[in-house]
């Protein structure tokens, strides 16, 4: 998480300055991160190592890519793609640089994050304790 805070202020910063609303951003940012991490902990709970794994990985990035391309190309924005979280994370990233919007649709999205990656957090804990007993 220091990790993102750090790369995004090194981009965000020198290209924006002050015009994003950073508070709304951090909240993005961290918990859409923590999201991340726990779902990527609960896909590795099923694999030995990160080679066997690579391929959901993978697949699930070309997934959660889906949205980002109906944002450069309005005219293919089917209603499905509403269900990616990634779709959200794009709407919640655009709020915050543009520093305009909703703070209820903020705070509503920071906390699904960190509702969801906790709860992804504590399938992939149950999991890993199945996974070590055996």
């Amino acid at each position: 998480m220091l990790t993102t805070i750090i790369s995004s202020l090194m981009v965000v910063l020198p290209i924006m300055q002050f015009d994003p609303n950073y508070l709304w951003l951090f909240s993005i940012l961290l918990t859409s991160t923590f999201f991340a991490c726990s779902l990527g902990l609960l896909i590795a709970s099923f694999y030995q190592t990160i080679i066997e794994a690579f391929g959901i990985l993978y697949a699930l990035m070309m997934v959660l890519i889906l949205p980002t391309i109906s944002y450069f190309l309005p005219s293919w924005s089917p209603t499905w793609l509403k269900w990616i979280p990634s779709y959200h994370m794009l709407e919640g990233f655009k709020l915050a640089l543009l520093g305009s919007g909703s703070s209820q649709y903020i705070f509503t999205l920071s906390s699904a994050f960190i509702i969801c990656g906790f709860l992804l957090f504590l399938l992939a804990n149950i999991r890993y304790k199945k996974a070590l007993v055996k």
